[in-house]
């Protein structure tokens, strides 16, 4: 004779073993539902409704339950590469944050150009006008300057923000002798720092590592762009993208240079 299934009904989960296989058992205060599936303990009654995780069959580790094949099919096990290329999601992992913070990113830029005459030095590039000598800089070409604050850059995890600069270089019909290494210098104000329509600016020592982006004896025509390598970011404070040059501009030589301050987290 086959067993007779019926349904028990309680104000509260079950605390017994059921009395058959297949026993239907509903919670009447919670409304949850539970099966039996052997008859030795109480743990032998599985709750169906609503489904508890523990209830649904193990998964394979790190995967997720769903469905990548464009159509209606059973559920399966989706690897992270799978529930990736599903979602369309480019440069993200979830085993390391490195990729997302690879790019570099510009975040401050400035120009200058640098003409006949101007004597070897250390010049300090502008927002569109000509190269200011160090000491000294005209309200008609004023310094471009950044303020750095490692407040800005928090640590990502184990990563950590670094710095880059990158410059492109333009000459005319005339080369224009010497060779031309940017770099990244602290500005401070001088206790005099300049009368009506002057403003004077100190530039201290490069910051180590910034300096990497050189080109030596630049040809006429030419256009051409230096990159740096990442250096760590400095004390906080105000900075300006510099040039040094080793010679006299030629004669009718005339040069412009744009550089950009980026950064990434490595």
């Amino acid at each position: 004779m086959s067993n007779t299934v019926h349904v028990v009904t309680s104000n509260s989960a079950p605390t017994y073993a059921p009395s058959v296989v297949g026993q239907h058992y509903v919670n009447s205060t919670s409304g949850n539902h539970y099966l039996s599936v052997a008859t030795t303990s109480v743990a032998n009654w599985l709750q169906i409704l609503p489904m508890p995780n523990t209830s649904l069959a193990t998964m394979n580790a790190n995967t997720i339950k769903g469905n990548n094949t464009g159509g209606a099919t059973t559920p399966v096990d989706l690897t992270i590469a799978q529930t990736l290329t599903m979602l369309s999601l480019d440069l993200v992992t979830n085993t390391s944050d490195t990729t997302k913070f690879a790019p570099y990113h510009t975040v401050f830029t400035c120009t200058a150009s640098h003409t006949a005459a101007q004597v070897a030095g250390t010049y300090s590039l502008t927002v569109g006008g000509q190269a200011a000598v160090v000491g000294g800089g005209s309200s008609a070409y004023p310094i471009a300057l950044v303020t750095i604050a490692a407040a800005d850059y928090p640590a990502v995890g184990a990563l950590t923000a670094k710095l880059r600069i990158k410059c492109t270089i333009s000459t005319n019909d005339v080369a224009p002798t010497g060779n031309f290494t940017w770099g990244l210098y602290p500005v401070t104000r001088p206790g005099t720092s300049g009368g009506i329509g002057v403003c004077i600016y100190t530039l201290g020592t490069v910051v180590s590592g910034s300096n990497g982006a050189t080109v030596s004896a630049p040809a006429a025509d030419l256009t051409s762009t230096l990159t740096g390598s990442d250096f760590a970011l400095p004390a906080d404070g105000t900075y300006a993208i510099a040039v040094v040059t080793t010679a006299t501009i030629a004669a009718l030589a005339h040069v412009e240079m744009n550089a950009v301050l980026q950064t990434r987290y490595t």
